[in-house]
């Protein structure tokens, strides 16, 4: 959902900043927490730690509206950017040379 929310950001709605690096990497993160704001908006914990946007009630209803065609549009730009939705595995800890000891 966050993903496809920062197609919309620059429509208005989302009180959210996107980040640098976009969605690549996203695919298992989910909703922990839905934070009331008054009685307008939200706020979303993601199982990812980021937690800073505001949406409108407003603002998702559309997103719920407008799902299969955000869907499209935010699959299209990965494809495009060439990236995946997939967790990028970690890097393998640096070998250390034979005798050297790690300080």
């Amino acid at each position: 959902m966050r993903t496809v929310a920062r197609l919309l950001a620059v429509r208005g709605g989302a009180r959210s900043r996107p980040r640098p690096g976009g969605a690549a990497g996203k695919k298992d993160v989910d909703i922990t927490a839905v934070e009331p704001v008054g009685n307008y908006a939200v706020r979303l914990v993601f199982s990812d730690g980021h937690d800073t946007g505001l949406y409108s009630w407003d603002y998702l209803y559309g997103m719920g509206v407008d799902k299969e065609r955000l869907w499209k549009e935010y699959l299209g730009r990965m494809a495009k950017e060439g990236a995946s939705r997939e967790a990028v595995p970690a890097a393998a800890p640096p070998q250390t040379k034979p005798g050297w000891k790690k300080l």
